[in-house]
């Protein structure tokens, strides 16, 4: 499945496919969830409409089918963490109102997905974009700031 979503320009049309591709996610074999889970986790490192698509999909699985996501938070919760850093206000609003909506407790969320989200962090550290290196950077700010000492496990 590819998802056709980040060449939509209407925002009707984007939320609706996003709702449908939440409903297949709901009733998918669990090869299927995964591509579609991974191919919707890759769209963060697009454009600016693959990253607004990619937030409007986790928006849709995690009300239509939040028993499904939870199991592959450790794709999901990275990508939402990493994207609350977008410079863009609009796109990183979307990324920080799924993240209030999704994680219960940000400290506990970071502990259990840490070395995921530093896996992630790295690639944009590593990145030839200043919009990404800088997003990372972001990102490791408010890292340490939750975790504190124990972030220096990961390095």
């Amino acid at each position: 499945m590819t998802l056709g979503l980040p060449e939509e320009r209407s925002g009707a049309s984007k939320r609706a496919f996003a709702n449908s591709c939440a409903f297949v996610l709901k009733y998918a074999a669990p090869s299927q969830v995964h591509k579609l889970i991974e191919e919707t986790a890759a769209l963060h490192s697009g454009d600016r409409n693959s990253l607004i698509a990619c937030a409007l999909l986790l928006k849709s699985y995690a009300s239509t089918a939040s028993d499904i996501v939870s199991g592959y938070y450790a794709t999901v919760v990275p990508v939402i963490f990493l994207s609350r850093f977008e410079e863009e206000k609009n796109v990183s609003s979307l990324y920080e109102e799924l993240w209030e909506e999704s994680m219960t407790s940000e400290r506990v969320t970071l502990q259990l997905y840490a070395s995921e989200i530093v896996a992630l962090i790295t690639e944009g550290t590593a990145s030839s974009s200043w919009a990404s290196k800088r997003k990372s950077a972001k990102a490791i700010i408010k890292l340490c700031d939750v975790l504190e000492e124990s972030v220096s496990s990961y390095r």
